[in-house]
């Protein structure tokens, strides 16, 4: 099947939301806990994007939904190449929640994200790019994220997609959304998380902001946890170098089998 006919079929017929997840065989040990969990918390489907003819073929074995885009490459190339999946499925007209596969769904998230219609809703992160979180004491983190079809929105990728030409994705957006001059609104359930490196602000609840022409959700990290609160979150995305090893090493010191 095609890209679109593949997500056609595994959309959601209430919404048209496509979930998608992105694996080569190297990483295909953190897909496997993450797809495990991500059936235990929901009857949604989502679409894995296999990197590889060795993991399209593990996908097939597990009866996982897949769909084949090669990619072999530095992890720079890898985000463009992610950037240009997503953007086909937005061209499709599918709302598209993109999830890392070390983003561990640990109750159903779906319905939290969805509530706001925001242009862009995006998970919490911590201090990069340094930048942003000077300006607004957190970051958009691309571990999850959800982006809704529209002109305005092919406007803002465009230029995010400028961007990464030099820089990955999370401070390609970020830095696009301080170039447009983004605003939070002003909320008083923030609290602060400190850590080595600074204070990260936080929220209780979502934090709305807004441009000039796109509205933004920044989620909440007691629900989305960059960082862990002692509080149970709907997705858990713990820090750990971009190695299976170190990923599944976190994993394990978090109970996460």
């Amino acid at each position: 099947m095609s890209l679109k006919q593949q997500a056609e079929s595994i959309c959601g017929k209430d919404n048209n939301l496509v979930i998608c997840v992105f694996s080569n065989s190297q990483y295909f040990p953190i897909l496997e806990i993450w797809h495990r969990y991500f059936k235990r918390c929901t009857d949604r489907k989502c679409l894995v994007i296999a990197l590889d003819n060795e993991t399209m073929e593990l996908c097939q074995e597990r009866n996982y939904d897949a769909y084949l885009s090669q990619y072999q490459g530095d992890w720079l190339g890898f985000m463009r190449h992610q950037m240009m999946i997503t953007r086909q499925l937005l061209n499709f007209g599918h709302p598209t929640l993109i999830s890392d596969i070390d983003a561990i769904w640990l109750s159903d998230p779906v319905e939290f994200t969805l509530s706001h219609d925001s242009d862009l809703v995006f998970s919490p992160g911590t201090f990069q790019p340094p930048k942003a979180h000077a300006e607004w004491g957190n970051v958009l983190c691309t571990g999850y994220f959800l982006l809704r079809p529209s002109p305005r929105l092919n406007g803002f990728l465009d230029a995010v997609e400028t961007r990464m030409e030099k820089e990955g994705d999370q401070p390609a957006i970020n830095h696009e959304l301080l170039a447009r001059n983004l605003r939070w609104t002003e909320q008083d359930d923030c609290y602060d998380m400190k850590r080595r490196r600074g204070i990260i602000k936080q929220s209780a609840s979502s934090r709305q902001g807004s441009t000039n022409d796109l509205s933004v959700t920044l989620l909440p990290n007691k629900l989305f946890q960059r960082l862990p609160e002692e509080t149970t979150p709907l997705v858990f995305h713990p820090l750990a170098r971009k190695t299976c090893e170190t990923k599944l090493e976190a994993f394990a010191k978090h109970g996460i089998l």
